[in-house]
């Protein structure tokens, strides 16, 4: 085999017979999908929506329907997705609610280790993951002040002590109130760095249909569904199904290898009914349309290949979901970590990186907004329409002025 480059593309010459080659011509940008740099875009700042529209479902939709050669354009309104759903689809949600993570600590008291008294006059604890045992993960400011050992007073009989430092900041131990009570008391939602700090918009960054605690950042698909939209979209037969992923920061953080293959991906925590492999195998067998609400839920689902041959030592499955198996597997590995089974729930934290070359098992058609440049979202985009159609869409979204990220306008991405 032979590998030569030429300017706007690659030959890989097979060898046939003793010295006979047969050449293979690749368009180069088959190579530019893998680089950081590729997935940058110019956006005008005044498309960055600073506010939802109101109602969410009046923002605007494109709809990409996928055809022999590229995609189909189709402009509406959001809540008009209807018409483009099939009666068969099965959309699932993220559920994860935001939390107040952000605590703004101001004239604190502090006791250390070796019971000296000091003064916090301005911090932040940004609350991570809740780690049981009301222990959590958080990042703190400023560093110095919490030292392994130190009591961070909040109330009189209320304090933070701290018990480890990590690679994201500290293990805090609450004492004298419950995590939920803290953040509920003390704290307040965080909003994207991108949009300009209002507590009316922070009453907005949620959906309809959060209710698990967890997620320092808003399942952004799941914004513009109102509930007259749902109670339409159910009256169309159209499924409902619900899963969690508690997204955290690095949500936000942009890809900062210059080979996105290299990128050490973030992990984000899932809760899932068992019995979601059962419902998929069922609606793929009845050939109903897998439609993953948001970037989140498609990774949830796009996880779940990863960790059938464990979670089958666990739980009995009918003879259809076992036969689904040779649908989905794919080899245990490193993307699944921390898997525990709780009764009829699984959790484990996922850290399946999509992109383009990714073998989609689940997930058909996918709803969800115009995301960062180099970010691991615009990525996993990437993966489920193509690098060159996913840009090829983002800029008719520009000069159709579109408004972009959590806030935004959203795509409908139909490849099934």
């Amino acid at each position: 085999m032979q590998l030569n480059f030429g300017e706007n593309y690659l030959i890989l010459s097979l060898k046939i017979g003793a010295n006979n080659y047969y050449p293979m011509v690749y368009p180069i940008f088959c190579l530019k999908m893998y680089k950081t740099k590729d997935y940058d875009y110019d956006l005008p700042e005044s498309l960055i929506a600073q506010n939802p529209v109101q109602p969410p479902d009046n923002s605007k939709l494109l709809v990409c329907q996928k055809q022999s050669s590229g995609y189909k354009y189709m402009q509406g309104l959001f809540k008009d997705i209807s018409n483009f759903l099939s009666n068969e689809s099965v959309l699932f949600f993220n559920n994860s609610k935001v939390v107040k993570a952000q605590v703004f600590l101001q004239q604190k008291e502090i006791v250390d280790k070796n019971n000296k008294h000091k003064f916090l006059k301005s911090g932040q604890v940004f609350f991570l993951d809740n780690l049981g045992d009301n222990r959590f993960e958080a990042m703190v400011f400023p560093g110095d002040k919490f030292i392994v050992g130190a009591k961070i007073y909040i109330e009189e009989d209320i304090f933070i002590m701290v018990e480890k430092i990590t690679i994201a900041g500290r293990i805090l131990r609450l004492h004298g109130m419950s995590i939920h009570d803290f953040l509920e008391k003390h704290g307040t939602i965080p909003l994207p760095p991108y949009i300009q700090e209002n507590s009316n918009k922070k009453e907005l960054y949620q959906t309809n249909f959060a209710q698990i605690d967890g997620s320092t950042a808003a399942p952004t698909a799941g914004l513009h569904f109102t509930n007259n939209l749902m109670s339409t979209l159910q009256s169309q037969g159209i499924i409902f199904e619900y899963l969690t992923l508690h997204i955290g920061i690095g949500t936000f953080k942009p890809i900062i290898t210059e080979d996105i293959r290299e990128y050490d991906i973030h992990q984000e925590k899932v809760i899932i009914d068992k019995q979601i492999f059962e419902k998929i195998a069922d609606y793929y067998y009845c050939g109903k349309d897998i439609v993953g609400v948001g970037t989140t839920s498609t990774r949830v689902l796009e996880s779940l290949p990863y960790l059938w041959d464990e979670v089958r030592k666990n739980f009995k499955f009918d003879q259809q979901t076992i036969k689904f198996r040779d649908f989905v597997k794919k080899q245990s590995n490193n993307e699944i970590q921390g898997l525990k089974f709780n009764e009829n729930q699984i959790e484990f934290y996922t850290k399946v990186f999509i992109y383009p070359g990714f073998e989609f098992k689940i997930v058909q058609n996918l709803i969800t907004n115009f995301h960062l440049p180099q970010s691991s979202l615009l990525a996993l985009v990437a993966g489920f329409m193509g690098y060159e159609n996913l840009f090829d869409a983002y800029h008719f979204a520009i000069q159709e002025e579109y408004r972009f990220f959590s806030f935004g306008d959203a795509m409908f991405i139909k490849n099934k």
